[in-house]
């Protein structure tokens, strides 16, 4: 079975008339940039950093593809991304050979694989990426997939028929989530424009802010805030060291859990 770290979403409600022993040093994660030159550029990532492979591996007994990267920078990356494009080697016989397969393979009907065939006209596209948080050093794993969509391509001489087109890198510098884009075709980077704040909760002004404790985490998503109720969401690895923080400062809170479901309510 594939494991995929899941992204849980806490809710906090606290009464703030109630005397408790609470932390209060903040909430500020990691800044992700290891001490690391504060300027941003193009290329502050480059493509070298960053150790990806596609790799045979057997999953349940299957044989199956891996996509697999070590963050070599100096920053921690929050997502890697690679698309993948058909060579100028393929012949129409092999992608005829191609869409025959995976129609087996997945009992696609005849209107499917003629929808692909149009919008896809240019050529077999497939994609990778990795939407975890990867620190300094640490290797994750994924998979690849057809086309932009979410089957599964385990298939060694199908991803023979591709090759890498453009990188999309996500890291944090100094508080910011920066997005990098590598061009393999032309050898180019190019950096997004937009910037996203990494510790939302740090932005908020309300006195509840003052009563959670220390997070310590690179990434805090806010979904959504009031006075008296914040709403944000963490990694479910870093769910488990907030548990016990949240108990250690006073907290006594009932759970209730939606069946089949990532959400927690508190």
């Amino acid at each position: 079975m594939r494991k995929m770290k899941k992204l849980l979403s806490i809710m906090l409600v606290a009464f703030l008339a109630i005397t408790m022993s609470a932390c209060s040093s903040g909430t500020t994660g990691d800044d992700g940039s290891n001490g690391s030159d504060s300027t941003t550029s193009n290329d502050t990532i480059k493509i070298s950093d960053i150790e990806w492979n596609v790799e045979s591996t057997i999953t349940d007994g299957e044989r199956d593809l891996e996509f697999n990267y070590t963050n070599n920078s100096d920053y921690i990356i929050t997502y890697f991304e690679i698309s993948f494009v058909q060579t100028d080697e393929v012949t129409d016989e092999q992608v005829e050979s191609f869409y025959t397969n995976i129609q087996k393979k997945y009992d696609f009907d005849d209107e499917v694989i003629d929808g692909l065939k149009e919008d896809y006209s240019d050529g077999i596209e497939m994609h990778a990426y990795i939407d975890l948080i990867a620190d300094v050093g640490e290797k994750l794993t994924g998979s690849i997939y057809y086309f932009q969509g979410y089957y599964y391509m385990n298939d060694s001489d199908q991803y023979a028929l591709v090759e890498p087109d453009i990188a999309t890198i996500k890291y944090i510098s100094n508080g910011s989530i920066y997005t990098e884009y590598y061009d393999f075709q032309d050898d180019n980077y190019v950096l997004d424009g937009n910037v996203d704040i990494a510790d939302e909760l740090a932005t908020l002004s309300y006195d509840l802010v003052n009563y959670i404790p220390e997070l310590g985490m690179p990434i805090i998503e806010i979904i959504n805030d009031s006075e008296d109720k914040i709403t944000y969401g963490m990694d479910s690895e870093e769910y488990k060291t907030y548990i016990t923080a949240r108990d250690e400062a006073g907290y006594s809170i009932n759970k209730e859990s939606k069946m089949d479901s990532d959400w927690y309510y508190y």
